[in-house]
């Protein structure tokens, strides 16, 4: 499964709240880095994190519009998009 791939279903199980389809795209040290800088350190840690957000944004939704992979072979990818919710 390349980078890309991987990435888009995150997006898909973020879009679906399908919380354990997240948590099993996870390593069990799975890092996440907000856009406050916050760190959230571990696959349960992740996995309570998105039930809290998921409970206080209901409609959180991703509208990826473009995606970029790594030209050197690497495992990285990028999406762009929007993110919404109320």
């Amino acid at each position: 499964m390349t980078a890309q791939n991987v990435a888009e279903q995150f997006v898909n199980a973020i879009n679906a709240h399908d919380i354990e389809r997240l948590a099993s795209l996870m390593t069990s040290d799975h890092r996440f880095i907000d856009s406050l800088g916050v760190v959230v350190e571990g696959r349960d840690a992740m996995r309570e994190g998105w039930k809290f957000y998921f409970s206080m944004v209901p409609d959180y939704n991703l509208d990826i519009n473009r995606s970029f992979v790594a030209k050197d072979g690497t495992a990285e990818a990028m999406l762009v998009g929007v993110a919404s919710g109320s």
